[in-house]
């Protein structure tokens, strides 16, 4: 039976910790900030003056940010507060014609709505409530978190592998069935939702220049939430219909090849073997898979699956060609 060496192992398993230390820093910086935001929907509303404003500029290794800063100062239950937080979260980047235009709206001397705490009416923000950028963050920050999640995860479950080439069997009376497309709901749901969250990322921010609204983020995360959905459901179904599924039964056998259900008689099984193809990349590299053919003494032979690992493809046909009882 195959498995991971310890060396392979303790490697996958370190990247993982070094990745997902680095994307934990990134959450860090990205969640506690939108609850902080989220925390100021209920806050309520003042009037304040402002005492001094301007464009914070920021440079970075690509490009420049700008948001606008405001220091105000407003009264509430007869007590004078100053302040100049914008944001219960963290300080979202701007184009700067609109950062600007803030500032210009609201001169110092002029009057600025602003919200405060009803519980420590010293906190306060100008803007309330969650924004666009708010929910586009994590969409950002999902497929990593969900690549270090697999990363940690996926060693310690191929560790415990017990099924012959990593396909799970279950007991079915006198016989077998081997799971061929067997595919967990929740992993296609995972992994529906990472690629959802990656391409949404790449769509909504070039339609939105970076800046989507709350509404588009919500339209967004609501189709990335219906696409995992139905990717989960359809993975269920699948399985437990098993259209993919190889039966192995006293004197019979019934599988899948290349779109098509084939049963025949046991007896009627030639052989049971592995056969390499090579493939090559677009730099020449060259590559192989292992597929397991069924051939039959009518001549016909059939593909059931392909595997990246030889070890894995070679422990299939043992285990298939041993409950077949065909020689070695």
């Amino acid at each position: 039976m195959a498995s991971q060496s310890p060396k392979a192992f303790g490697g996958i398993l370190f990247f993982g910790l070094f990745w997902c230390a680095i994307v934990g820093v990134f959450d860090c910086m990205v969640f506690p900030g939108i609850w902080q935001q989220a925390r100021t929907e209920n806050y309520l509303t003042a009037r304040a003056t402002v005492l001094e404003c301007r464009v914070i500029e920021t440079q970075g290794d690509d490009s420049t940010s700008y948001r606008p800063y405001f220091r105000y100062q407003y009264e509430v239950g007869g007590q004078t507060h100053i302040n100049d937080r914008y944001r219960g979260g963290p300080n979202i980047s701007a184009g700067r014609k609109w950062a600007r235009e803030e500032v210009d709206a609201h001169p110092v001397g002029s009057n600025l709505e602003i919200w405060y705490s009803p519980d420590n009416p010293a906190e306060s923000v100008v803007e309330k409530g969650l924004t666009g950028m708010d929910l586009f963050l994590p969409m950002f920050l999902t497929p990593f978190n969900l690549i270090g999640l697999a990363l940690m995860l996926g060693p310690l479950v191929g560790s415990r592998r017990s099924d012959p080439g990593g396909v799970p069997l279950v007991r079915e009376g006198l016989g077998w069935r081997a799971r061929m497309k067997y595919s967990h709901p929740v992993v296609s749901a995972l992994v529906t939702l990472g690629a959802a969250s990656f391409f949404g990322v790449f769509i909504v921010g070039f339609a939105s220049l970076m800046h989507p609204s709350l509404l588009t983020m919500q339209i967004a995360w609501a189709v990335a939430a219906g696409l995992s959905l139905r990717a989960g459901y359809r993975a269920m179904v699948e399985n437990r219909t098993g259209a993919g599924d190889l039966r192995v039964e006293p004197g019979r056998l019934e599988f899948s090849s290349e779109g098509q259900r084939i049963a025949c008689r046991a007896d009627e099984v030639g052989d049971v073997l592995l056969r390499r193809e090579e493939k090559r990349d677009s730099d020449g590299d060259l590559s192989y898979r292992y597929a397991v053919d069924v051939h039959l003494q009518s001549g016909v032979s059939h593909s059931l699956r392909v595997w990246n690992s030889e070890e894995e493809a070679q422990e299939f046909v043992d285990w298939l060609k041993g409950h077949l009882q065909l020689g070695a």
